[in-house]
């Protein structure tokens, strides 16, 4: 499957089952050199015509480092304004811009800039109830010490 890209670098495939998420997952170990550019984007194709979902870890990670993430629908399963703006009681509103933005109507960076100043000001105890509830994406944990 990789040969193409990854030659001569070994492979080593380690197909796993993760109880807390009800799924098998495909551990894959590569040597640095070839975590190209080029390898992503075919990792990346790959993915989206067989349907799976990929993470690619800095290896090695460090002890106390940072990781950044794109939190919506990558390192959470929601989208962090909906749930805010749900907790507001202003979801409707939220909803409809986001709805304007992907008809064409509002550009995203405006989209966004209006839903944001909308959450302007929101209490802390109100991202606090959010923060709790929200769950991490499928995966996360198998990946992750969180």
């Amino acid at each position: 499957l990789f040969d193409a890209v990854t030659m001569p670098f070994p492979l080593l495939f380690d197909k796993r089952y993760a109880a807390l998420i009800n799924t098998a997952y495909l551990k894959l170990t590569l040597p640095t050199e070839c975590l190209t550019p080029e390898f992503y984007r075919y990792l990346r194709e790959l993915s989206l015509q067989w349907q799976f979902e990929f993470f690619i870890k800095p290896q090695p990670l460090p002890a106390n480092g940072i990781i950044a993430f794109d939190m919506d629908s990558t390192f959470i399963a929601e989208e962090g304004v909906d749930e805010i703006a749900r907790e507001l009681g202003m979801s409707t509103q939220i909803t409809a811009i986001t709805q304007q933005a992907m008809e064409g109507k509002l550009d995203f960076n405006a989209s966004f800039t209006r839903r944001i100043g909308m959450l302007k000001g929101t209490p802390k105890a109100v991202l606090n109830a959010v923060f709790v509830r929200l769950p991490l994406s499928e995966g996360l944990l198998t990946h992750l010490q969180v």
